[in-house]
């Protein structure tokens, strides 16, 4: 089946509308989108906004709204809780009897995001314990007067160690921040959404106090908490790969370390939260 393209033509003395230009249009292209592989690395896209905010202090003046960084559409507030209406509905459709399951709609929603910072927080935990051994590396070289012509080599994998390790701790930590920033904009936005379309009489029988219950204490819990989701995976391989670094320094001592945050270190922050 041969797709159908359709071209709009504007008539003469019209301007064409570009919707990449346009924040309603789904092929909007902000900041972020336009920015190459190396902007995206540094952040260099950011750059525009500041020599902004410079030129207007300097000249006594704010800046306006068209400076600042528009959000992609994929993370904007409003697409997000369509996505999670989407996704509800998709659970109604395949049982009717079951009751919502929110948290499973906003989970599926961000997979890919929650992927992905999984998988930078790894790397970072790798190049860390890695540069541990190579660290060992090197102090065999200072030890061993035979190897001290290696010292070189392991100095340069050090350096490339560290400036990975860098790069993917800033990188997960500014996934990690603003995803539950944006997961409860689209659930407050997902909330206001479905009280404009009740009725009057709907409205009267709504608790106020409830309702402000609910976007503030039931959707904070996404800022408080969101940011250390991933670390419920990532912690059992830095447990794992951090141990069998420790081992082969300290042999089975290592395994108290090990023990105490296995075991007592759970016990001690269920401890605090019961004490308060």
């Amino acid at each position: 089946m041969n797709p159908i393209k359709i071209e709009v033509q504007a008539s003469p003395g019209q301007p064409i509308i570009d919707p990449t230009k346009n924040e309603q249009n789904s092929r909007f292209k902000s900041a972020v989108d336009k920015a190459n592989i190396f902007s995206l690395i540094y952040f260099t896209y950011v750059l525009g906004l500041i020599k902004s905010a410079f030129k207007a202090t300097k000249e006594g003046k704010l800046i306006s709204t068209k400076n600042l960084i528009t959000s992609p559409w994929n993370r904007r507030a409003d697409v997000l809780s369509e996505r999670f209406t989407h996704n509800l509905t998709q659970q109604k459709r395949k049982n009717p009897q079951a009751k919502l399951n929110l948290s499973w709609a906003i989970l599926k929603t961000v997979k890919w995001t929650l992927f992905k910072i999984t998988f930078i927080e790894t790397c970072f935990v790798f190049t860390r314990i890695f540069s541990a051994w190579i660290i060992k590396k090197l102090v065999d070289c200072y030890v061993t007067p035979e190897l001290a012509d290696d010292a070189w080599k392991w100095a340069g994998i050090l350096s490339a160690c560290l400036i990975v390790a860098f790069h993917c701790e800033h990188h997960f930590n500014y996934l990690a921040s603003f995803l539950p920033n944006h997961i409860q904009n689209a659930l407050i936005n997902l909330v206001f959404g479905k009280i404009t379309r009740l009725s009057t009489d709907a409205l009267t029988k709504i608790s106020s106090g409830k309702l402000i219950n609910i976007c503030t204490n039931g959707v904070n819990i996404f800022e408080q908490l969101g940011m250390y989701v991933c670390n419920i995976f990532v912690g059992i391989f830095t447990l794992i790969a951090g141990g069998a670094l420790l081992w082969q320094y300290f042999g089975v001592y290592c395994l108290v370390g090990l023990g105490y945050l296995v075991f007592w270190y759970p016990w001690q922050q269920i401890f605090i939260m019961i004490s308060l």
